[in-house]
This record gives structure tokens, sequence and C-alpha cells, in this order.
């Protein structure tokens, strides 16, 4: 690895890390997956999704009792 690629991935690192901060500094968010600004954050710099989000109660009006197999 070079030195150049090295910096990079650091920069990369940073301007994650930066961003999330400012994104989870206002709380859980809201939304589902395809409007959550930090999954799509997350996808943008090709990070793993967080866990399995369950169903809200008033969304179609049933809830997850345990994440799907």
């Amino acid at each position: 690895m070079t030195t150049r690629s090295m910096i990079r991935r650091a920069e990369r690192y940073l301007e994650y890390r930066v961003q999330w901060l400012g994104l989870s500094l206002g709380g859980p968010a809201r939304l589902d997956d395809a409007h959550d600004p930090l999954e799509r954050l997350r996808r943008h710099y090709h990070r793993p999704a967080a866990r399995p989000r369950r169903t809200h109660l008033t969304r179609g009006g049933e809830s997850l009792r345990r994440l799907p197999d």
C-alpha cells in the first residue's frame, strides 16, 4: 500500500465519521431505510448496514415479535 492510498483511505474514514457524527447527533431516524440519512451514508461509503429494523406498529398495523429467519 502506498502512502498516497493510505492518506486517501484515512481521509475517507474521517469524512465518513464526521458526517456520521453530524447526522447521529439529531437522534434516531424515524424514516425507512430508503430515506434514512444514516443508511444512505453507509451505502455511499460501502459500510455494512445497521441491524435490521422492526416495523413500527403504525406502519401496516403489524409488528415483528422476532427478527425474520
